[in-house]
């Protein structure tokens, strides 16, 4: 699976599966998301590059899908779709996606969202779901143009630079 694309910005896009040359870049996509407090759940500890590997490495298992999305050679976004290993959620795939924040708004995390949900069809997935910040408009937009629609809301989950914030609980079906 491999695309290539001019994004908003007029830059050169390559978005493939993850590689283990890509353990690096992914970590440090993550590190610096993740450093802006606003975005992932996880504060700390940092996964290290030898986790990350491990990681990679389950999640290019046949059911699970790890994509990166490259500018210059750089890791500046990635999604992962991990399937359920239960029985009662083989069908369900958790979806996670990530954009560096230069790249943000340029179509990068349109361009891995769609091809995510090409591969999970692909692999007979029922189902998609994954949950956002209340307060992450640009997510939450996103994920409504792709179909996903709000399932629940865990209110005042998170607090977030003083502030308490929603967890705002997607879901999308494939066929």
């Amino acid at each position: 699976m491999r695309r290539h694309f001019i994004d908003r910005c007029g830059r050169e896009i390559i978005i493939r599966q993850a590689a283990a040359a890509d353990v690096a870049g992914l970590v440090g996509l993550s590190n610096d998301i993740r450093s802006e407090g606003i975005y992932f759940v996880a504060e700390e500890p940092r996964l290290s590059a030898d986790e990350w590997a491990e990681y990679l490495h389950f999640l290019n298992s046949e059911r699970n899908l790890v994509l990166v999305a490259l500018a210059a050679e750089r890791v500046v976004g990635s999604i992962t779709v991990v399937a359920g290993r239960l029985r009662k959620t083989r069908h369900v795939g958790e979806v996670g996606l990530g954009v560096a924040a230069p790249y943000r708004g340029a179509g990068i995390g349109s361009a891995l969202m769609g091809l995510a949900i090409d591969w999970s069809a692909a692999q007979g997935l029922l189902r998609l779901e994954l949950s956002v910040f209340a307060n992450n408009d640009r997510a939450l937009a996103l994920y409504r143009k792709f179909g996903f629609a709000e399932e629940g809301r865990r209110r005042a989950k998170y607090l977030i630079d003083g502030v308490y914030v929603d967890e705002v609980i997607m879901g999308r079906l494939l066929r």
